[in-house]
């Protein structure tokens, strides 16, 4: 398991979101590619949970996942 990805979700408290990344390979390399329908997609289906990560995501990385 990512320990990275772990923590990045579990301090936004979107622990329960761990198993889906990890089981489809995604680290913290690839959390700026991610987009509201990849989360979708990892059966992220909250709109609450999808826009924190996505701010979280920008502000960690900045606009370079801009979509």
């Amino acid at each position: 398991m990512s320990t990275q990805i772990a923590e990045f979700l579990s301090g936004l408290g979107l622990s329960q979101h761990i198993e889906a990344f990890v089981a489809n390979d995604l680290d913290m390399d690839l959390l700026p590619t991610l987009m509201e329908a990849d989360l979708r997609e990892l059966g992220i289906d909250k709109l609450g949970h999808r826009k924190r990560l996505l701010a979280a995501i920008k502000a960690l990385y900045g606009n370079e996942n801009a979509a």
